[in-house]
């Protein structure tokens, strides 16, 4: 879904060069991402899980000039319904 709605706002052309090659960078390191803010992608989530190769994501922000910081949170999942 995440793709998905990243897809919806490039379309909408609400991204920039910065924002679209922080979401390539982490596409390639299997790092679903998307911008957010007040158009023009003021902000880029990424959403990494532990195990997920996405360790190395600062360094390749690090390496494109971007500011980031990163934000520790706990799993997110809904309960079934029975």
């Amino acid at each position: 879904m995440v793709r998905r709605n990243q897809g919806l706002l490039e379309t909408l052309g609400l991204d920039t060069a910065m924002s679209r090659a922080i979401g390539e960078s982490a596409s390639r390191l299997g790092v679903d991402s998307k911008i957010s803010g007040a158009g023009l992608g003021g902000i880029v989530l990424a959403f990494v899980e532990k195990e997920s190769g996405g360790e190395s994501l600062p360094s390749v922000l690090t390496e494109l000039g971007a500011r980031y910081m990163v934000c520790v949170g706990r799993e997110v999942g809904t309960k079934r319904q029975e």
